[in-house]
């Protein structure tokens, strides 16, 4: 299978595994912005895409630790994720290089 496939695959799970995980941290909590589950999945996404709208924030100490963690894992797939794209162009440049 393709390594980007394999990388969106990744990313989909961890995205799904911090939707629950905030959504459990959240939910309960007074003021919180969190009440649904499709909130912790529109949270998670913008966090991960680093778009980060703010309209929903975590309230909590633990789920601001956690959103700090998915903030620097969404740089981090976006940065290999833009990696494997550029390496698949070279080596296929490379390839008709060589022909």
């Amino acid at each position: 299978m393709n390594k980007n496939l394999y990388l969106l695959i990744a990313t989909g799970g961890i995205i799904v595994l911090g939707t629950f995980l905030m959504y459990g941290l959240e939910s309960k909590l007074p003021n919180t912005h969190m009440k649904t589950v499709l909130d912790a999945l529109w949270w998670c996404i913008a966090t991960v895409t680093t778009v980060g709208y703010g309209d929903i924030v975590p309230v909590s100490g633990l789920g601001r630790a956690v959103a700090l963690v998915y903030m620097f894992f969404g740089i981090a797939m976006i940065s290999i994720f833009l990696s494997a794209i550029s390496s698949t162009f070279y080596q296929k440049k490379n390839r008709e290089g060589r022909e």
